[in-house]
């Protein structure tokens, strides 16, 4: 009885020592995936600075856009009162309507990388937690 008392003991001992390397392996799963999410959060934090610069410039370029607008409106207003069409006002319309396109393209491309990288940082955020709540 003895011997089968050691065996169960031992059993059990071994049981524990199974269950505390279990347990250590989680913990330090949980704690790479901890870090990981730190790395996330921080690259998350670097990306929305990026957005908010990208979202400054999109800001930025809308003004220029509009102040060309307002630029070309009176332009062709002016032009419109004196009915006059020289060389030079038609030059200058042609000028302000191709800088307002470049302008154009330009904003929409910074709104498109805006939105692709907010995207994947979400994305990339919500994994993470996700990994982490499951660990």
């Amino acid at each position: 009885k003895l011997h089968k008392a050691e065996e169960t003991a031992k059993a059990a001992e071994a049981r524990v020592a199974l269950q505390h390397a279990e347990a250590r392996k989680a913990q330090g799963e949980k704690t790479a995936l901890e870090k990981k999410l730190r790395k996330a959060e921080e690259t998350t934090k670097v990306s929305e600075a990026r957005v908010k610069a990208q979202e400054v410039e999109c800001a930025q370029l809308q003004d220029k856009k509009n102040a060309l607008e307002d630029e070309l409106r009176k332009a062709t207003e002016k032009a419109n009162a004196y009915e006059a069409k020289s060389a030079t006002q038609v030059v200058e319309a042609v000028r302000l309507q191709d800088h307002k396109k470049a302008l154009e393209e330009k904003l929409r491309r910074a709104k498109e990388a805006s939105n692709v990288m907010l995207s994947v940082v979400k994305d990339e955020k919500k994994t993470l937690t996700e990994e982490l709540r499951q660990a």
